[in-house]
């Protein structure tokens, strides 16, 4: 193990991380004391799944992560639409239903590939000029991607179009400052 990579990684956001996944597996626990913990196990299962993949992807170089980033957004695009031709789960067609106990979210994925294909497009608009995104048509690309990945019901997307009418007006302000 390169130890310039563990004296790189963020030692009190990892320990943060851990603390709040004890405190929810000791709530759940405590919440599920008298049913048969199957709420429980299944955090366990997925905690014990998740911190391997954790420390996989800290060796990962990020370069690598955002070269991939236009390809993972495009397959969570084709995920997101998929999902809506799936049976619905609890009146929701939010969910890839791998087995019985068993299901995706597709969104939660989402969330994470968006920030990185958004930090990917700012940085591809400003290697030719510092400026370029200043220009406001660049700020509403940006705009509709973030947008792209929204809930489908309606108190969402009027949610979503005040949220992202916010951040766009704060982007917009941010980015004339340095004209």
């Amino acid at each position: 193990m390169n130890k310039r990579m563990l004296k790189n990684i963020e030692w009190g956001i990892l320990i943060c991380c851990i603390i709040l996944l004890c405190i929810g597996i000791v709530a759940l626990f405590s919440s599920t004391h008298d049913s048969d913990f199957e709420e429980f196990q299944k955090q366990i299962l997925w905690a014990l799944i998740s911190i391997p993949i954790m420390v996989i992807i800290v060796f990962i170089d990020y370069n690598l992560i955002a070269k991939i980033s236009p390809f993972l957004y495009g397959l969570i695009l084709l995920a997101l639409v998929t999902v809506l031709f799936m049976e619905p789960i609890n009146g929701a067609r939010s969910w890839f239903k791998i087995s019985e106990n068993f299901t995706i979210q597709p969104s939660e994925f989402a969330k994470i590939i968006v920030i990185i294909f958004l930090a990917y497009i700012i940085v591809k608009f400003q290697q030719k000029d510092k400026t370029e995104i200043n220009k406001i048509w660049k700020l509403a690309i940006i705009f509709l991607i973030a947008r792209s990945t929204n809930g489908i019901n309606c108190t969402s997307a009027r949610l979503w179009n005040c949220y992202g009418f916010c951040c766009f007006c704060s982007l917009y302000v941010v980015c004339c400052r340095h004209r």
